[in-house]
């Protein structure tokens, strides 16, 4: 039989076990935090990968595999955010070092749009990529007239060499492409397309005033149809792309105004940042002038501080993140037409003719098809 234990002896040994238990929640907390603000950096080829290699896509369809390149990603776990919702800055793109972080996709156009697009070289002589002390600029051209017999009219792709898992992406823009035909988009991809996940941050088409963000993945990832605190309307709560279906879940900003196209030039354009970790991925935007402060070059960002998100895509038991989303690429594009542009090409009674025949044939309509970027800066 064992001998009770005296009364004085328990009290005694009641703060240890307090203290002990205190410091294993501290220890999974910060193993938390750790890993979902790691950044994982991994460098591609070239734009001429062998046919074994896997290139990251867009998401109505993959690339072909003679393009497809594979990245080695490399996990810090050393990397810790200095406190909930912070973040430390880890790269800055902007003016003529912006291309240093990117390489040119010049594959066909895996959403079927009118649209070639160009290596380095023929983008810097055709001028469809410059850049000054503080601006970098991508845009269409805007002086030829295209033929049918070729892919379309010549623009530009631009993926990072590193990918991302958990962290903060953050871009300033005074000009996004916009007009009749257009489909421009900021993104990030996975280079297994559906299965590692795609954010879409910034995309529209046509005259579209309204931004889209939106998540496609593999099958099994929905969102939930209430709960989510954000400024921005769902159009779609099945981010699964199957049996032909790749819509993704969906939000329209139509609570702010000028987030999108000639409103949002006009207004001389704006920041947006997205958020991703184990919890959620979410997205904000502010026109240009009501940022914080924080956003546009601090070392460390705090996104408790920067209100209602425009938009949030939650973990859950309907959608763990985890699972359906792996290291991205950002992606930076101008493509024309294809299955979202021209397929809603003819809703919009300001285009004229056809999708196609309008991109190829009026050269002058794509004057405002350009982004001029200030910057873009990761954090984790």
């Amino acid at each position: 039989m064992i001998s009770p234990i005296p009364l004085t002896t328990l009290l005694l040994l009641l703060p240890s076990f307090a203290l002990a238990g205190t410091a294993h929640r501290k220890r999974r907390s910060c193993h938390r935090r750790s890993s979902t603000a790691s950044l994982a950096a991994a460098t591609t080829e070239a734009s001429s990968p062998s046919a074994t290699q896997t290139l990251p896509v867009a998401s109505e369809a993959a690339a072909p595999a003679s393009t497809q390149v594979s990245a080695i990603v490399v996990d810090d776990s050393s990397l810790v955010a200095s406190g909930a919702g912070q973040w430390t800055l880890k790269e800055t793109m902007i003016g003529h070092n912006f291309l240093d972080s990117f390489n040119f996709e010049t594959f066909d156009d895996p959403t079927h749009g009118t649209v070639d697009y160009v290596g380095a070289e023929e983008a810097a002589s055709m001028n469809l990529t410059y850049s000054t002390d503080s601006t970098f600029t991508l845009r269409a051209d805007s002086f030829s007239v295209v033929p049918a017999s070729s892919r379309g009219r010549k623009s530009v792709r631009l993926a990072s060499k590193n990918s991302y898992t958990a962290g903060v992406t953050i871009i300033t823009l005074s000009h996004m492409p916009t007009g009749c035909g257009t489909w421009p988009a900021f993104w990030t991809v996975g280079s297994n397309w559906p299965n590692n996940g795609e954010i879409d941050i910034i995309e529209g088409v046509n005259n579209d005033g309204d931004n889209l963000s939106s998540l496609h993945s593999s099958s099994g990832c929905n969102m939930p149809s209430s709960g989510r605190v954000m400024q921005a309307a769902a159009t779609g709560l099945k981010c699964g792309s199957s049996d032909g279906d790749n819509s993704g879940c969906g939000t329209t900003n139509n609570a702010q105004e000028n987030s999108f196209g000639a409103g949002f030039n006009n207004a001389n354009g704006g920041t947006y940042a997205m958020r991703r970790d184990s919890e959620a991925i979410k997205v904000w935007f502010w026109p240009a002038g009501t940022e914080p402060k924080d956003v546009s070059g601090s070392k460390v960002i705090d996104e408790s501080t920067w209100g209602t998100p425009t938009a949030v895509f939650p973990s859950s038991d309907q959608c763990d993140l985890d699972a359906h989303f792996a290291a991205h690429q950002i992606v930076l594009n101008l493509t024309f037409c294809g299955d979202w542009a021209g397929s809603s090409y003819g809703s919009d009674s300001s285009c004229p003719s056809s999708c196609d025949d309008h991109v190829r044939n009026s050269p002058s309509s794509f004057n405002e098809a350009y982004f001029e970027v200030q910057s873009i800066r990761t954090y984790a």
